[in-house]
């Protein structure tokens, strides 16, 4: 009988994320998964053209989904190279792994891109870069966010998850105070890691933020429906008025509304 070659796919992301993702989102993880896990690699650089071919996914598609497993903390993606010879690398978010060997190295199964020959990490390596992933990740967010260009993990970062606040905590106080201080002459130069991570403020910045950030949402949910009500009286007659769906604030924030909105254009 033939030997049955396979890769391991982490319990995670069956057992926490697969209800939640879209078809494409499974196919680019199994695409990594395959090129690092399936090759004994924690990373690999993976370029668009080979995630297309792999996955059947159109680029925009890929890049759009790679976009949105960074922003959902699933994936890492490190660039590396200098200008015109960029690479993307890539690794699964996830404590779960392939065994490491120390020493030694793996070559990258072919594709459009060149093979590239990848070093093994040794152990001592591996256990930094896992203990790296969610402080990159904040100041991927937090570069992405702002437009900054940051590239070293501050040693406040570290600290504030050290301290146990999560991937969540660190976005919410970096959009609110984005959000907050980016119009403000005054108060824009102060969005800056050391800042909103520093150990005096961090407390109260995310207090402010989990209160701000849903006013905002409410607010915004308000003017919202304003606007919707009045496209209702406007478009609509009273049967059709009482027959509408009014959407709740869960609703609209999930994008359930969109159906509703596409009613009242249609009428228009």
């Amino acid at each position: 009988m033939q030997k049955i070659n396979f890769t391991m796919v982490p319990n995670e992301i069956i057992d926490e994320h697969l209800s939640e993702l879209t078809g494409a989102e499974i196919k680019i993880l199994l695409a990594i998964s395959r090129k690092t896990i399936g090759w004994h690699k924690d990373t690999d650089w993976i370029c668009n053209q080979q995630m297309m071919d792999i996955t059947g996914l159109s680029k925009k598609t890929v890049i759009m989904t790679i976009s949105s497993l960074i922003f959902k903390g699933l994936i890492v993606q490190d660039r590396k190279g200098g200008k015109g010879k960029e690479k993307l690398y890539y690794e699964l978010s996830f404590e779960e792994g392939c065994k490491k060997v120390t020493g030694g190295v793996v070559k990258s199964t072919p594709g459009e891109c060149n093979n590239v020959t990848h070093k093994i990490n040794t152990t001592k390596d591996t256990i930094q870069k896992k203990k790296d992933i969610v402080p990159q990740q904040v100041l991927n967010y937090f570069n992405k966010t702002t437009g900054k260009h940051f590239t070293t993990i501050n040693k406040y970062i570290y600290g504030r998850i050290n301290d146990g606040f999560t991937l969540d905590d660190a976005q919410k106080v970096i959009m609110f105070k984005w959000l907050e201080w980016k119009d403000d002459d005054k108060m824009k130069m102060y969005i800056r890691p050391s800042t909103l991570f520093g150990p005096a403020h961090f407390e109260e910045y995310l207090m402010d933020a989990n209160e701000g950030l849903g006013r905002m949402q409410h607010d915004a949910y308000r003017e919202w429906m304003e606007g919707f009500c009045e496209d209702a009286e406007e478009l609509l007659n009273d049967d059709e008025r009482m027959a509408l769906h009014v959407p709740t604030q869960k609703e609209w924030e999930n994008g359930e509304a969109k159906d509703i909105q596409r009613i009242l254009s249609h009428s228009s």
